[in-house]
């Protein structure tokens, strides 16, 4: 029996109110917001088709994947934003494949690269890093959005969103820092907003969305996290805490990969390092702040065929957690997981997970004696044994 629930959100697609199969784009769509994105729209049974773009699209291992498992409805196109002529390709090959768009999520940005950093006093204005970030910030979005003009004129629902920041707010801006990034900013929310008003013209269906993500989980993130899981607790979590900082991350290392470098679990292992060395190098200025090695990050993986259902299944085994580091004063937490959760990743249910997967769950206990020990000791792990009951299914731990 399925609930009336089940039934809502199964008939739920990416755009409310669209009574056909939906038609997306996505830009930046290589990494991060704009992958994740993707994969979301792709797991969606309600869209029939969905554009890829992004400046190394071609050379994108996870886009190639995607497009290897799904080529009837992903297409993959290589563009950068700010080349009118890419954007004119792009268009053209977009009507080729379909008659108009539902869904276009601009997820391309910058706020530093090589070369590029934002500015924390006058002095470190250049014209050179306006007209940068300007072009992929401010002018790309609205440039997009005239390419894709012919597939957007339709009566049926649609989305325009873009990424965009609160540092661009012009009324909370009380820090200063940031020029070229808080105008560009700032210019794209006044593009979208006059877009917003002509396409209500064009289509009174048409909503135009400007999203502030936060900070988002990324290898360039994790020295954040680290140096402010061992400050103390005077200071705020927010984001003019971060402005403070700089982060220098040298093209071709582990924290900014270039292509064809593999970056799959980047927010994990490569993380994972980082947040260690920022620890090592702490504990030379504040020792007593500063927590004991985590347990490194271990997750068994399993996929295949339910016997049972006759669907696919896919499952990742969070039940295999190491333990935290313990700091001064305080025993490690048993069971925690990986450092850059901190300590956020919850253990979810065996009965349930036997329930919905095909597996049975024979050992799930804390390892004895598996602590670091020491005045104050780290937290334990978990001995985690499972048996699947596809035969021809795959497994693997990463």
């Amino acid at each position: 029996m399925v609930s009336a629930d089940e039934e809502t959100a199964d008939r739920s697609g990416p755009v409310a109110g669209l009574e056909e199969p939906a038609h997306a784009l996505v830009t930046g769509a290589s990494s991060g917001i704009g992958l994740a994105i993707l994969g979301q729209l792709l797991d969606n049974p309600h869209v029939a088709f969905v554009a890829a773009v992004s400046r190394s699209a071609g050379r994108s291992d996870a886009l190639q994947a995607l497009l290897a498992a799904d080529p009837e409805r992903l297409m993959v196109f290589d563009a950068d934003l700010t080349v009118e002529h890419d954007l004119a390709r792009l268009s053209d090959a977009l009507v080729k494949r379909v008659d108009r768009l539902h869904l276009v999520v601009n997820a391309a940005g910058v706020l530093h690269s090589e070369g590029l950093r934002p500015e924390k006093a006058l002095e470190q204005v250049s014209l050179s890093s306006l007209q940068r970030i300007f072009a992929i910030n401010a002018f790309a979005p609205i440039l997009l959005a005239r390419a894709l003009l012919p597939l957007l004129g339709h009566g049926a629902p649609l989305v325009f969103a873009s990424l965009s920041a609160r540092v661009g707010s012009i009324g909370d801006n009380r820090s200063g820092g940031w020029y070229a990034y808080r105008a560009s900013k700032a210019a794209q929310n006044q593009l979208l907003k006059t877009l917003s008003i002509e396409m209500a013209r064009r289509n009174r269906r048409t909503c135009c969305v400007l999203l502030h993500p936060g900070t988002v989980d990324t290898p360039l993130s994790a020295s954040f996290q680290a140096l402010f899981m061992t400050v103390c607790s005077e200071v705020r979590y927010n984001e003019g805490a971060l402005r403070a900082l700089s982060v220098h991350a040298p093209a071709g290392t582990i924290v900014n990969a270039l292509e064809p470098a593999p970056v799959t679990t980047c927010t994990v292992v490569a993380a994972e390092a980082i947040v260690e060395a920022t620890w090592l190098a702490l504990a030379q200025a504040v020792p007593e702040r500063v927590y004991a090695g985590w347990g490194r990050w271990l997750a068994p993986s399993s996929m295949g065929v339910n016997p049972t259902t006759g669907r696919p299944f896919g499952d990742i085994h969070f039940m295999a957690k190491s333990g935290g580091g313990a700091a001064r004063g305080f025993d490690g937490w048993d069971h925690m997981g990986t450092v850059i959760t901190a300590g956020g990743l919850r253990a979810p249910d065996p009965e349930l997970h036997e329930l919905v997967n095909p597996y049975s769950v024979l050992q799930y206990e804390y390892w004895p004696d598996s602590a670091g020990a020491g005045q104050w000791r780290g937290g334990m792990g978990t001995v985690y044994r499972a048996r699947g009951l596809d035969e021809a299914g795959a497994a693997a731990a990463w």
